[in-house]
């Protein structure tokens, strides 16, 4: 819904004297205008009140509303976005030190010396249930959708918590949506429905979600290592055949991924994690897009994280499964430089350093760069996406890196799957619906219930869902609460028995 027209039906309070928006950068610098009404339109329209008429400005782009003591900005469904401090947002209480940013112009509020604002906006509540501990390390003390909370850490847009569960004892990531207006919760119920269909070894399972407690909820595999964020220093390369390594196992999940029609569109350090061995692990598919999927942001919005931002996401086309190769190769070439190849601190002078700059040779950076990766770090960021490389398989193969998953079948339909278990009894999957018990499954594993799991056929896939059992049902090596889509190369548990998913 437009915000403007959802607005339009409240009454707003007449703002205070004495308050007016500056233009400190861009094409109007040093103009003022002052803020005498509740609402102040931003864009190309005749009609707004601070009218822009430079490039990236949509026509009603931005509204600054006067509500409840405080100003608060809204962007207008705009093209490019609204930033405020470097960030895009949809909605902002504006502090009189933020900068905020539409087009190539830059904003602040400038308030006379007898006018103050409240001190803070309104804050987000904490989660119905839920009970800040009085220790100094302030964690959450009780418990969400039957998890013990433990160690959190904060995201742009969710808390990330370590917890446990109260019947199994596993440890599991759950992460819980802080805000919840419609992008962010749209957003982040996307991530979890396609999370639930990705099963791959460098892909961070999702295991299932809801609501609880007033609060959105994923709950994930638990990752023991760092962010690739963590391990990136600025001006320091990283060890080279570390880097092929973490970008081959990418290529990889990347190839699993884009065969399923399935596009990331967010690649960047923050999003990759590691596991206890070390692996890399994507994660974070809350902007991914479906090939088959149309979105409002499909013409013209812009999505991703600047820094890592695709040519044609810079200029707000369609973004597929090439746009991943690109932002891979801003991840390749940071991570063997030290840099990225644009490092402007201002968003919209890094999206027009996609559209119209050329990166520097990474060898330039750091000589001991072999001349085959320089060449795969500038194929893979060409903005001809013709002539980037067109799949990650082909990059991956490029730098040397053999990519496990290759699927060469015309569509997951068309696989004929089967079990293995470990004491190598084959369950073919040869039936609309087979339940997997002890008796089919290992009869010495008094861990496994009679009738403990159940697999369907429906819609050209199968599917996995737990029937009540007593101990759980694990796909890689996490405990599943709702139906799970079946991938070859899955490693599923019932009681101690492991069980592969395999092609016939």
């Amino acid at each position: 819904m437009n915000k403007q027209r959802e607005k339009s039906k409240h009454t707003y309070a007449q703002p205070p004297g004495n308050v007016s928006v500056v233009s400190v950068a861009g094409p109007d610098k040093g103009e003022t205008v002052s803020i005498k009404k509740s609402q102040l339109k931003f864009g190309r329209s005749p009609e707004c009140d601070i009218m822009i008429t430079t490039g990236l400005v949509s026509r009603i782009h931005a509204l600054l509303i006067y509500e409840d003591g405080h100003y608060v900005l809204y962007d207008e469904n705009s093209t490019n976005g609204t930033w405020v401090n470097g960030q895009r947002v949809l909605e902002h209480y504006l502090k009189p030190d933020d900068r905020f940013q539409i087009g190539s112009s830059i904003f602040v509020l400038r308030l006379a010396k007898n006018v103050s604002l409240p001190h803070t906006p309104p804050s987000i509540p904490t989660p119905a249930g839920l009970k800040v501990d009085d220790s100094s390390s302030g964690l959450y003390s009780r418990t969400l959708a039957d998890y013990e909370l433990l160690d959190s850490w904060s995201g742009g847009m969710a808390t990330v918590y370590k917890a446990r569960s109260r019947h199994s004892g596993q440890i599991i990531a759950l992460k819980v949506l802080k805000a919840e207006d419609p992008y962010t919760r749209d957003k982040f119920i996307k991530e979890i429905e396609v999370g639930k269909t990705l099963r791959h070894d460098h892909i961070v399972p999702v295991l299932g979600g809801g609501r609880d407690q007033g609060k959105w909820f994923m709950i994930m595999a638990f990752m023991a290592g760092k962010t690739l964020e963590k391990h990136l220093i600025k001006g320091i390369p990283i060890e080279i055949d570390f880097a092929v390594k973490v970008v081959g196992q990418m290529c990889d999940a990347l190839s699993y991924a884009h065969q399923r029609g399935v596009y990331h569109r967010d690649i960047k350090p923050a999003n990759i994690l590691f596991n206890e061995d070390q692996s890399a692990m994507l994660g974070d598919f809350g902007i991914a897009r479906l090939a088959q999927s149309v979105t409002m942001t499909a013409k013209g919005a812009i999505l991703g994280t600047p820094q890592y931002m695709s040519y044609e996401q810079a200029v707000g086309q369609r973004a597929d499964h090439r746009s991943d190769i690109y932002s891979l190769g801003i991840l390749f070439y940071k991570m063997l430089t030290g840099y990225l190849p644009f490092e402007y601190k201002e968003p919209l002078r890094l999206i027009n350093a996609h559209i119209n700059e050329i990166p520097k040779p990474p060898s330039e950076l750091n000589p001991d760069i072999p001349n085959h990766l320089e060449a795969v770090i500038l194929k893979s960021m060409d903005k001809d996406v013709a002539t980037r490389f067109q799949t990650a398989t082909e990059m991956a193969q490029a730098m040397g890196y053999r990519v496990r998953w290759q699927q060469t079948t015309a569509s997951l339909s068309a696989l004929t799957m089967q079990l293995i278990t470990a004491q190598h009894r084959v369950i073919p999957l040869d039936n609309k619906r087979i339940v997997l018990g002890r008796d089919s499954v290992n009869e010495n594993d008094t861990e496994i219930s009679r009738q403990h799991a159940i697999i369907h056929y429906r819609s050209g896939r199968w599917w996995l869902e737990d029937n009540d059992s007593t101990n759980g049902t694990f796909v890689n090596l996490g405990r599943i609460s709702e139906p799970v889509m079946l991938q070859p190369g899955d490693k599923i548990r019932l009681g101690k028995t492991s069980i592969r998913v395999r092609l016939n």
